[in-house]
């Protein structure tokens, strides 16, 4: 499954070396965030 990263441009990035959130596209659509 393709994870998509979401990082918005109208907040700061993150601290750290990762993403804001993951979006696995398949049968069904999940956001993670941490």
């Amino acid at each position: 499954v393709p994870l998509v990263p979401v990082n918005p441009t109208g907040i700061a990035p993150p601290a750290a070396n990762y993403e804001h959130a993951v979006l696995a596209e398949g049968a069904s659509r999940i956001l993670h965030t941490s």
